[in-house]
């Protein structure tokens, strides 16, 4: 039988059919059963770039962060106020108590004066030397009454230094601490991930399988129906007739010319897996798959 060389697989197995007719004395083809294959749905899964996972794991941390820096940041700021307050009562109580001193120590004065004067004394040294005891008094009271307030303010004073530096270097605290808590989190985000993508993976390749098998079923019944059709429909001719007729021949040559027009390892690469070759060669199919094997490895 003559025929044109094919260039495309499409070409070859049309070819190989009009062979097969032409030498089984083109007896109709069989009505073939179409058998589909098995579609599972995969789990999709994208991992996320360590750039991604950072932002998320910022995203879920940053409102407890902001309010945990808020949180700080105003109870400072309400002890400074009341440290300020403080500082303040403890000046007006101070101004207080002056004010009292010299109002008292006035009232002293201003009656051992009287006296004297009542009693003629004016010039008297008695009353000289109780005003200036009651002065040296109010001196001292007043020394007192400044004393405490700067010892207090001292303390008061120390606190506030120490709460404002709390308050000035809250952000960059903050920054710290929050910095190792976002490396954590993101350490745990991408054990999850790692977790999720091998379970993705588990699960997709068990359909990868399920599917493969059942496409080689698929592939099996197929060729199992195709070759019950030949076996009935050919016993007219053996397997030495055919040769004698050149059927095994043009069959190969077939097959050879389009495999001829790729490199001998795609060749090889491509027909171990055209099983559906096997109804048309029968046992020549494992031997050009034996002979591309040869050409690829020299």
């Amino acid at each position: 039988m003559t025929f044109d060389n094919p260039t495309t697989k499409e070409q070859m197995y049309e070819i190989l059919k009009e062979i097969f007719n032409y030498y089984r004395l083109r007896r109709p083809e069989h009505d073939k059963v179409v058998l589909n294959p098995l579609v599972l749905e995969k789990m999709e899964f994208t991992p996320l770039t360590d750039e991604e996972i950072r932002l998320k794991a910022e995203t879920l941390l940053y409102a407890d962060q902001k309010r945990e820096e808020t949180e700080e940041r105003n109870k400072l700021e309400e002890e400074i106020a009341e440290i300020n307050q403080k500082i303040l009562a403890a000046e007006q109580e101070a101004e207080e108590n002056l004010s009292e001193a010299e109002e008292k120590y006035a009232e002293i004065i201003k009656g051992l004066n009287e006296d004297s004067a009542d009693k003629g004394l004016l010039y008297s040294t008695v009353i000289s030397d109780k005003i200036i005891e009651a002065r040296k008094e109010l001196s001292e009271e007043k020394q007192k009454i400044n004393s405490k307030l700067l010892e207090k303010k001292a303390t008061l004073t120390a606190s506030l230094d120490n709460l404002n530096d709390r308050l000035n270097n809250l952000s960059a605290y903050f920054a710290d601490i929050h910095a190792k808590e976002i490396e954590a989190k993101c350490a745990e985000l991408k054990d999850e991930q790692d977790k999720q993508e091998t379970e993705a993976f588990k699960y997709n390749n068990g359909i990868s399988e399920k599917e493969q098998r059942y496409e080689n079923t698929i592939t099996q019944s197929q060729i199992t129906l195709e070759l019950r059709y030949l076996d009935l429909s050919s016993k007219e001719y053996t397997k030495s007739q055919l040769v004698d007729m050149g059927y095994y021949k043009d069959a190969t040559d077939c097959v050879c010319a389009y495999y001829n027009t790729l490199s001998a390892a795609e060749a090889y690469n491509d027909i171990k897996n055209e099983t559906g070759l096997a109804i048309y060669l029968e046992d020549y199919y494992e031997n050009i798959i034996f002979m591309y094997k040869n050409l690829a490895t020299e």
